[in-house]
């Protein structure tokens, strides 16, 4: 049987639970009173509680690394998308000037008008 990602942290928190009744049993077998076996007990949880939680954060920040870095990715995709057809609309404006400036009179006040419109447009 392989273990795959998802399945890490339930094998993870069952192996910290066999570790921890081990150690608990030995505990108590090895002292005779409960308030002696507590020490070895405690510590033996805050150790392994320790292991068991830094792994669940390490996995949750990865895993919401990389769905920032989809959303990232998404976002620049779509300004990308956004920016193109802006491109496309201020070409098809200019277009539009360029061919009301040729109809008007050469050197007239709305033909100058117009090609300075279009030399403000344009980069």
């Amino acid at each position: 049987m392989t273990i795959d990602e998802k399945s890490y942290g339930f094998w993870i928190v069952i192996g910290g639970l066999v570790v921890l009744l081990s150690i608990s049993l030995a505990a108590v077998f090895r002292y005779g009173a409960v308030a002696d076996a507590s020490g070895p007990i405690t510590a033996a949880g805050t150790v392994i509680g320790t292991v068991v939680g830094t792994f669940f954060g390490v996995h949750v920040g990865a895993a919401g690394a990389a769905a920032g870095a989809r959303q990232s990715e998404a976002a620049r995709q779509q300004s990308e998308s956004a920016r193109q057809q802006a491109e496309g609309v201020k070409d098809t404006v200019v277009g539009g000037l360029s061919t009301i400036a040729a109809a008007a009179e050469p050197g007239s006040a709305p033909a100058k008008a117009v090609q300075e419109l279009i030399d403000s447009i344009k980069p």
